[in-house]
């Protein structure tokens, strides 16, 4: 975590919510389970030892588990940060269904509820 001035240089409210998570990254699709962390409207951190390249498009889908039936919530996005715990995506499309669960999950997750 990069942080300028004492101050995270990252905008927007991220939460620590662990899910399951697919990444198909060149056609190549891996799933993590309970890998998610840092999850926010504009992307995702993924916690794992298997890193892709920087830059790479991938297609990121998201499981939410219901009481009958699980939610899938997909994003388009790339990887822009990497690291030895895992690598960072940031979702480039998002549609609205997604992005109001997106800003539920973020919602109800954070410290300040209000804030977002």
């Amino acid at each position: 975590m990069e942080k300028q001035q004492g101050q995270e240089r990252r905008k927007g409210i991220r939460v620590e919510f662990e899910t399951d998570v697919s990444v198909t990254v060149e056609g190549v699709e891996t799933h993590y389970k309970g890998s998610s962390r840092d999850l926010s409207l504009r992307g995702v951190f993924i916690k794992t030892d298997r890193v892709p390249d920087e830059h790479k498009v991938c297609q990121v889908t998201i499981r939410l588990q219901g009481l009958e039936e699980d939610m899938l919530l997909s994003m388009e996005g790339r990887v822009v940060r990497s690291s030895g715990e895992g690598y960072a995506i940031y979702f480039d499309s998002v549609d609205l269904d997604t992005y109001t669960h997106l800003k539920n999950i973020v919602r109800y997750n954070s410290p300040d509820s209000d804030s977002v």
